[in-house]
């Protein structure tokens, strides 16, 4: 597993993160962190990956090799430039520490707006919008 990131999860806590790490390396998976890939190419059967590494260059080799180089929010095709709504340069909604967005009355959460794609984080992000929405309507007037 190579990361470019000095820690494994880059948005978890060091001690979260390095504990994982240590546990991927008791299954016997070699772990380098601060660490880009700088070539890969096809070795008889496997594939050698070629890494940098603290300006150093070594090769690890296997069967597979799996990319993931991040998230893009699922925001293209929600309308959000209909409703006004801005979105950053790689799509996320930008919100205040209350989810709301640039326009009133609109909130985002979960991965559209960038702050996090965990079920916890979404979860929390929840509760605020639900915060927001539900303790504001004791504050509604009834319709007359």
């Amino acid at each position: 597993m190579i990361e470019l990131a000095p820690q494994l999860i880059a948005r978890e806590d060091e001690d979260v993160s390095t504990a994982v790490a240590e546990f991927l390396k008791e299954e016997r998976i070699d772990v380098r962190v601060d660490s880009k890939v700088v070539g890969v190419e096809k070795q008889g059967n496997g594939i050698a990956v070629k890494i940098e590494s603290a300006g150093k260059i070594s090769q690890v080799v296997g069967t597979h090799v799996l990319v993931a180089i991040g998230r893009r929010p699922n925001t293209d095709d929600l309308g959000v430039d209909k409703a006004g709504i801005a979105t950053d340069a790689r799509g996320y909604i930008p919100v205040d520490d209350q989810l709301r967005t640039n326009v009133p009355g609109i909130w985002a959460m979960g991965d559209c707006n960038g702050r996090g794609a965990f079920t916890h984080t979404s979860y929390n992000d929840f509760e605020i919008v639900a915060a927001n929405i539900l303790d504001k309507m004791g504050e509604l007037k009834p319709l007359q």
